[in-house]
């Protein structure tokens, strides 16, 4: 009895038509790229917020990037593509759905005279899109936290930069040390490792006033181009403040204005 109705439910054509999607396939794993900007993911979303977004995702490193387009033509993918080639390189592969903008003629003959492979995903299956999609679902919901009111822009640019030095969890490592070797810096790396730089001799050694110090400096009135001083105090990374010799007057000179004075037995040299 059971057969014979499976059977029937089977020649059912309302029954087929409306029925529940079946089991879903076992998740496809992308091969594993051993090079950054080998594969690229892109995708469109939005409209968001009154906005597109064209996502652009590296499948080795996790790097993102996302451009604010005005329409999902092949020309809004096109631009930033090129934009991001001349930057980056040439990567081998693109991995798209099958939208308009993806396989049209114009697109594809850009991506050929790039020598890009194009990869397609089956249409309207999110997850088969993989990095693009989850990477757009990721935008969507960090723009979704930050006040509408604020710059586009700004909220994106602060989006991207947390993104890219964040390590992430399937690599362990920030999108940045992948992509490029290195680790960017952030508002609290500079404020740690902030010092007063030095400047050198043309000879390469360093060179630096103390407080009391003599030196000669650059002179701009009358009289001679050099005058006598000495040092008062560091008022910047390569300036100093001097108190002239002739009238106590204190001025402030660039360190390439101020030269070691020699002084001997009380002979200026």
């Amino acid at each position: 009895m059971e057969s014979k109705i499976e059977d029937i439910v089977n020649m059912c054509a309302p029954c087929q038509a409306t029925r529940h999607e079946s089991a879903h396939a076992p998740v496809h794993w992308w091969e594993t790229t051993k090079n950054p900007w080998s594969r690229l993911h892109v995708d469109f979303a939005g409209p968001f917020q009154g906005k597109i977004f064209f996502i652009v995702v590296d499948s080795f490193s996790k790097w993102l990037e996302v451009f604010l387009v005005k329409s999902t033509s092949s020309q809004s993918a096109i631009k930033p593509l090129r934009s991001l080639f001349a930057t980056h390189e040439l990567p081998d592969e693109r991995v798209s759905d099958n939208g308009t903008a993806f396989t049209s003629d114009e697109l594809k003959t850009f991506m050929q005279d790039n020598l890009n492979r194009h990869i397609r995903c089956a249409p309207f299956h999110p997850s088969s899109k993989g990095q693009a999609e989850r990477m757009a679902q990721t935008t969507k919901d960090f723009l979704k936290k930050t006040p509408e009111w604020q710059d586009i822009d700004l909220r994106l640019s602060r989006f991207l930069f947390n993104r890219h030095i964040t390590p992430h969890t399937s690599t362990g490592r920030s999108p940045a040390e992948l992509m490029f070797k290195i680790q960017l810096k952030t508002f609290f790396d500079k404020i740690h490792s902030y010092e007063l730089p030095t400047a050198k001799h043309e000879i390469g050694r360093e060179k630096s006033f103390n407080d009391g110090d003599p030196v000669w400096v650059r002179n701009y009135s009358t009289g001679p181009k050099w005058v006598p001083a000495k040092i008062n105090s560091r008022n910047g990374p390569i300036s100093y403040a001097v108190e002239l010799d002739d009238d106590e007057r204190i001025i402030k000179r660039h360190l390439d204005q101020i030269r070691i004075r020699h002084v001997a037995e009380g002979v200026m040299t």
